[in-house]
């Protein structure tokens, strides 16, 4: 007999997926499914409510393996609430690896052509992490901290406070131009406009990053007020200092000096010739979102 199939679009894992209905006592022993990107299947054990016996499991699985390889879809992604978690040995002993796991639940994945390598990317191999020089143009002063949390005996170059911008991690969902504006105001209390960025650097295996790699971007920053009051918790001290003090100053690392050098060089010259400037555009991907495009000034 031949199969019912009945396709309808919703949202899913990564966007937009089809999902396939089937029809047929035969499959009711398999696990229900969904089509998603790049010929892959999307699974969510909460189908099974919290009954579902480890054999029953397997046995299902095993099926659905086997009609995905027939089918010849290239990965599976298993979303695992926390009330089936006892299943996750189970999916190991049928291939699957841990991917990722976010808030209620973990993702699990299967590659399933055998002699194909796995083109799947890892999840979340960076971090970003921004921080503003605030530049106070009328007396060349910028504002630096010294962090409380960053004197460390297990690195050379941070056995006592080095003076440096404020900043820290990019939420969720916000921008470099936000993340900036942001960790200035807590862990200051001064209010300051994004104008550039002045440099960025990539550094791979980091400590605080679970061994993963980190993205840290230096912007350019005008003060939109002038009095300190510090995040206690956070910082030690916060200061005015004037930009050719902080160029001199033996506590501070290369990179900030690098910065200040960049700034000092726009005092003199004009912004345009360091500044890495913004510009908003529409997604091409998404038109119903926006992002900034980062580049050198063009001519007009």
């Amino acid at each position: 007999m031949s199969h019912l199939l009945r396709r309808s679009v919703r949202k899913g894992i990564g966007g937009l997926y089809f999902c396939r209905n089937k029809c047929s006592s035969a499959e009711e022993s398999q696990l229900h499914w969904n089509e998603a990107y790049f010929n892959g299947v999307t699974v969510n054990l909460d189908q099974l409510g919290e009954q579902c016996s480890p054999v029953e499991f397997s046995v299902k699985l095993t099926r659905s393996i086997q009609q995905w390889r027939k089918e010849r879809k290239k990965s599976v992604w298993m979303k695992v609430p926390i009330v089936q978690s006892y299943l996750i040995p189970v999916a190991f002993e049928h291939g699957f690896s841990y991917h990722h796991a976010v808030g209620d639940h973990a993702m699990l994945l299967k590659w399933l052509p055998k002699k194909e390598h796995n083109k799947v990317p890892p999840y979340a191999t960076h971090q970003v992490g921004v921080s503003g020089l605030v530049l106070n143009r009328e007396k060349n002063e910028v504002l630096v901290v010294q962090d409380k949390n960053m004197v460390s005996q297990d690195w050379p170059a941070l056995k006592k406070p080095v003076w440096k911008f404020p900043g820290g991690l990019s939420d969720e969902g916000e921008s470099i131009e936000e993340t900036a504006v942001r960790e200035v105001w807590e862990e200051t209390g001064i209010r300051a406009e994004f104008k550039s960025i002045l440099l960025f650097r990539q550094q791979h295996k980091m400590k605080n990053a679970f061994d993963k790699s980190d993205v840290y971007v230096v912007c350019r920053m005008e003060p939109l007020s002038f009095g300190i009051s510090h995040c206690e918790d956070e910082i030690a001290q916060c200061q005015w200092m004037e930009l050719s003090t902080l160029l001199t100053h033996t506590d501070t690392t290369p990179l900030t000096k690098l910065a200040a050098r960049l700034a000092k060089h726009g005092l003199k010259n004009g912004f345009e010739s360091v500044d890495i400037v913004a510009n908003s555009m529409r997604s091409w991907v998404n038109p119903s979102q926006t992002f900034s495009l980062f580049h050198r000034y063009m001519p007009s």
